[in-house]
């Protein structure tokens, strides 16, 4: 973990570094809140960046927009 961008309960945003390869991703953990079922969905994406300057700028992107980034790693 090199930085944080947002830290709450539904929402988690960090640049992480490997530490095999050096490779930097942009993290995201975003969980949408179902007060009918309680069957929140959650969703984790990992998107490999090159600076930290571009981490900044997709942390200011909703989580729907970060379906754009190609390739990334997403769980759901």
């Amino acid at each position: 973990l090199l930085h944080t961008f947002v830290d709450e309960s539904h929402l988690c945003r960090y640049l992480l570094k490997c530490k095999d390869c050096g490779q930097l991703y942009f993290y995201e953990f975003y969980e949408e809140i179902d007060w009918k079922e309680g069957n929140d969905p959650q969703y984790c994406t990992f998107i490999p960046i090159e600076t930290k300057d571009e981490a900044e700028k997709i942390a200011k992107m909703s989580p729907i927009e970060l379906l754009q980034f190609s390739p990334r790693l997403q769980d759901d």
